[in-house]
């Protein structure tokens, strides 16, 4: 994030920070801040959509989930690494024309996938079809038959971990 943009200055503190010692609070300071920054760029590019004239929506999916509370960036094999924030957002105009999609997001609201189970999904959202009989709407996130891997896998620098979970 831009200096310029800087939400919580080194030395903030609060009832979080309160008790660290003061790497840790710039650490934590420093993340918050980039989250911060996160949500302000986000906003932006909203403000943008809402004035195109047609259906458009804004996937956002974090780059990698985080555990900053346990002091640390990356603890490999963490389950926490795989739980990334995700969210939809649909322009007006899309909620007023596309009810089915609206409908089958609201019906995905809790499912658990992973990022390499979004091609279909964000390939239906935007109505793009290569080839009818090529797609298979199971592979959708949005389809009541899509079925999410319970197993995942993560490659860390010393070996594979595999996690089975939520």
């Amino acid at each position: 994030y831009p200096a310029a943009r800087c939400a919580f200055c080194p030395a903030y503190v609060d009832s979080v920070t309160k008790n660290m010692d003061e790497h840790k609070r710039r650490w934590i300071n420093s993340y918050d801040s980039s989250i911060h920054y996160t949500d302000y760029v986000l906003s932006q590019i909203i403000c943008r959509l809402k004035k195109v004239e047609r259906p458009a929506f804004l996937l956002y999916v974090s780059d990698h989930g985080e555990t900053p509370m346990r002091g640390l960036m990356r603890i490999e094999g963490d389950p926490d690494l795989w739980e990334l924030p995700m969210f939809v957002w649909l322009s007006r105009s899309y909620r007023l024309t596309e009810h089915d999609v609206v409908r089958k997001l609201n019906c995905a609201r809790d499912r658990a996938l992973q990022l390499d189970q979004l091609f279909h999904g964000l390939m239906e959202m935007a109505f793009v079809v290569a080839d009818d009989e090529a797609f298979d709407e199971r592979l959708s996130f949005l389809s009541d038959e899509f079925k999410p891997r319970s197993s995942r896998v993560c490659v860390g620098v010393n070996g594979v971990y595999n996690w089975t979970g939520h």
